[in-house]
């Protein structure tokens, strides 16, 4: 045992600053100590002053509130350690939602701790002639806005499983299914495997999205079904979304990266707002980001050349890019009050090329990709990395040191942003059917969000200048431009459109942004 030396005074130095004689704050732990990683082992020589130990316990000062302090402090460490035992018995029990790999991004825990709704029970069962209608009409109206399947193999996975629902029931086309079915543990219910049930998942999310954005008329000629009063598109998409959700933690997909699981969250962007709000969507979002890394979806290499060994999984790598980049966007245009979880430098995938589906979906190889003023299946997604990427290098002010850095980077931003407007492919502005055999409705459908995006952006780049610019620099420079830029989104509110155009979820998110301008302006 060391044995404690006498001396005439308190020590203030802590014993690691005394060792290597350098100067100490006399605060424990030091700030030495703390810079050098050592504040644990931080603190003063124990001596003997007088025949009595200083240094060991101070009880001398200990008062009846100092008391009360440890008695709360044992208090509060017991109840930490009641909690910490009843949840390793939570994490030792077959619930999917426990069998998580560590999360490494923000707000999952939160939002994931309570099981999510069960779908309800009273939702008409599909023969496979209604699931493939709704499911072509997702494929065909929205893939360019998700990019999350290959629509032939997806069709193809589609015919394999209602055979063997029709093998297991011998019931033919008659046999229907139920999202109920893949949730309660009945004796009669088929046992899936985890990748059947994330193959689910990414089979629920598309008839939701397909059902929420048929009109109401059209689902019930689908389903068969007569005039109701009351509308039941929303009631039974809402009920195939939280089927998705159920059908994602039946197949673990917190614990096992698994492309399906990204396809379905992809999807369910489409629509999550609609049903679970943004902090539902960005918690996927954080979670879809973290399994496409797992599965090096931001590391696909580019295309080099007339390289032999380039084509042989050709689509493979394109869908990847477009799968990623659709995260991407998803990320960088999220809430300016939520910190991307993709970083502008920790990716190499390259975009995906200007190829319309079709095209893609037939070859066997490589070939060239159309121009840039052609639309395509995937302008918006080109279009829109463009404007994402304005966002996340001009709004993100965390490396930004000085005030002027930050002006001029965002006055940059507005330029790039008049640049990307200029440079819209002409025939997205006709009526002209498109010679790449794009479908008109579609390349509507972009050109309209694209319109809409562009001014909405600008509009927020002004009102973060508003932070940095006077009152009145503000009012001479940025403001006319904000009054500019809701003309142009008014008046591409204005168009006649279908229905469909304004269900998506960007639409209204931008004009309540447009709105909240307009109330503060005017106040």
């Amino acid at each position: 045992i060391e044995s404690i030396r006498k001396s005439q005074r308190t020590p203030q130095t802590c014993s690691n600053c005394g060792k290597r004689k350098i100067k100490c704050d006399k605060q424990i732990p030091c700030l030495q100590c703390i810079k050098r990683g050592k504040a644990v082992t931080c603190r003063r020589e124990i001596v003997r002053v007088q025949d009595q130990l200083r240094n060991l316990e101070d009880f001398s000062n200990i008062s009846v509130s100092s008391i009360d302090d440890i008695d709360m402090a044992r208090f509060l460490l017991s109840r930490v350690l009641t909690e910490n035992a009843e949840l390793r018995k939570i994490l030792t029990t077959n619930n999917p939602q426990s069998k998580t790999v560590p999360v490494q991004f923000r707000g999952v825990s939160s939002l994931f701790s309570e099981e999510p709704k069960k779908p309800k029970a009273d939702l008409p069962r599909l023969s496979r002639a209604q699931s493939e209608e709704i499911i072509r009409f997702c494929l065909i109206r929205f893939l360019w806005f998700h990019n999350a399947v290959h629509p032939p193999t997806f069709l193809h996975q589609h015919d394999e499983f209602f055979d063997y629902l029709e093998r297991r029931s011998g019931a033919g086309d008659s046999y229907l299914l139920s999202p109920i079915d893949t949730y309660d543990s009945q004796p009669d219910t088929i046992n899936w495997s985890r990748r059947s049930y994330l193959w689910l998942s990414v089979y629920y999310a598309l008839l939701s999205s397909g059902i929420y954005f048929m009109d109401e008329a059209q689902v019930l000629a689908v389903l068969g079904l007569g005039a109701s009063e009351e509308s039941i598109s929303e009631k039974l998409s809402e009920n195939y979304f939280q089927a998705a959700q159920v059908c994602l933690f039946r197949g673990e997909f917190m614990k096992v990266p698994d492309i399906y699981s990204v396809q379905a969250i992809a999807v369910m962007t489409l629509i999550c707002q609609n049903f679970g709000g943004f902090d539902l969507m960005y918690c996927l979002l954080n979670a879809a980001v973290f399994i496409a890394q797992k599965l090096n979806l931001h590391r696909i290499s580019p295309e080099y050349g007339d390289k032999p060994l380039s084509d042989a999984k050709f689509l493979d790598r394109e869908l990847g890019r477009r799968l990623w980049y659709t995260l991407v966007v998803s990320d960088w245009m999220s809430n300016l009050q939520r910190y991307p979880a993709i970083g502008i430098n920790s990716f190499s995938t390259t975009p995906p090329g200007n190829y319309n589906d079709h095209d893609l979906f037939e070859c066997k190889g490589r070939f060239p990709d159309y121009p840039p003023d052609v639309v395509t299946s995937t302008t918006y997604i080109l279009f829109m990395i463009r404007i994402s990427s304005i966002r996340r290098t001009s709004f993100d002010s965390d490396w930004i040191k000085s005030k002027a850095t930050m002006i001029s980077r965002l006055q940059q931003a507005d330029k790039d942003l008049v640049q990307i407007m200029r440079s819209l492919p002409p025939t997205f502005c006709t009526n002209e059917k498109d010679p790449t055999g794009m479908n008109v409705l579609i390349r509507s459908l972009q050109e309209y969000i694209i319109s809409l995006e562009l001014p909405a952006e600008r509009l927020s780049l002004h009102m973060i200048l508003a932070r940095y610019l006077s009152r009145d620099q503000w009012i001479k420079t940025s403001r006319p431009i904000c009054l500019e830029s809701i003309k142009a989104f008014m008046a591409q509110r204005r168009r006649d459109k279908p229905l469909m155009f304004e269900k998506i979820w960007v639409v209204e998110s931008r004009t309540v942004a447009v709105g909240v301008f307009l109330v503060l302006d005017i106040l």
